[in-house]
């Protein structure tokens, strides 16, 4: 048996285990080879793509709508999008000091899991079921979904600047600044769905480097979200992973051509061993103004 049939079978395996309402598309995740400089400089950030941390597959561009990097100033920088398929490594130029966020947003559409009237093989396909009518003999799942991701870079000292909302329709907005942070020390953050509190239900999952690189093995796993507000224990010095994610019903427009939909927003952080000097120049930002769209 192939290696990408056996890892088909194995992400078959974790979504009939969730239930088609929990069963989930590949996830995005923006990172970086230096989430703290000493001064102002360049850092790299690239995507990932897929159910394993650190890495897995490569996106094409045809399906990233942006990639931004928002500075402590203000200013909304976006990045150009090379052609093909790769994980887009993307400098950035931390010109000023203090704290920046890059960010990047899908393009929305369908994910469809079936069994083919053909071959009776499983495939993965970015179509609607009415789409895929005459090719599938059973849908497995079918989701419409959006995705959103954050990193958060300093320059020199951190500021409260990384703590404002960028403006995307899902978005964890951290309430501790990850510089404030040590080994121990408990992450708060908040989600706003278009810029207002998130009030419906929501899950959270949660891991480090170096945890695993299983299929979505996550260090807290499908964990409730209540009221929108999340919190958990950095217990190390480290890259931390957090994903949010929101499930619905199919609507009434929607109905032939998904069975729900989905919207996930993912943020990238760093924690070190102690603490890091801290700058005031941001100010108190939680729930600013948007910098974004």
């Amino acid at each position: 048996m192939s290696h990408e049939r056996i890892r088909t079978l194995a992400i078959l395996s974790v979504c009939m285990g969730l239930g088609v309402s929990g069963a989930s598309a590949h996830t995005t995740w923006i990172q970086s080879t230096d989430y703290r400089l000493e001064e102002p400089g360049a850092t790299r950030v690239f995507l990932n793509w897929g159910h394993h941390l650190p890495i897995d597959d490569p996106i094409s561009h045809e399906q990233i709508k942006n990639i931004v990097l928002y500075t402590p100033d203000g200013r909304r920088i976006a990045q150009t999008i090379k052609p093909g398929k790769s994980y887009h490594p993307t400098i950035l130029e931390l010109d000023k000091p203090g704290s920046y966020v890059a960010g990047f947003e899908m393009k929305p559409g369908y994910y469809t899991m079936y069994v083919s009237r053909n071959d009776k093989k499983v495939y993965h396909k970015r179509a609607s079921m009415s789409e895929l009518a005459d090719e599938a003999t059973r849908i497995i799942f079918s989701v419409y979904y959006s995705q959103f991701g954050k990193v958060l870079l300093d320059a020199g000292p951190g500021d409260d600047t990384a703590l404002r909302p960028i403006g995307h329709g899902l978005e964890i907005v951290p309430e501790t600044h990850p510089a404030r942070l040590a080994p121990g020390d408990t992450f708060r953050f908040h989600v706003l769905r278009d810029g207002k509190p998130l009030d419906g239900p929501a899950t959270l999952d949660v891991s480090y480097l170096g945890y695993s690189t299983g299929i979505d093995d996550f260090y807290i796993k499908n964990r409730s979200l209540s009221g929108g507000h999340g919190s958990f224990d950095v217990f190390k010095a480290g890259v931390w992973y957090v994903r949010v994610k929101t499930k619905a019903p199919a609507t009434p427009e929607q109905k032939g051509k998904c069975q729900g939909l989905t919207h996930t927003a993912t943020l990238v952080f760093q924690v070190d061993e102690t603490l890091r000097e801290f700058s005031t120049v941001g100010g108190d930002s939680v729930g600013g103004d948007s910098v974004g769209d």
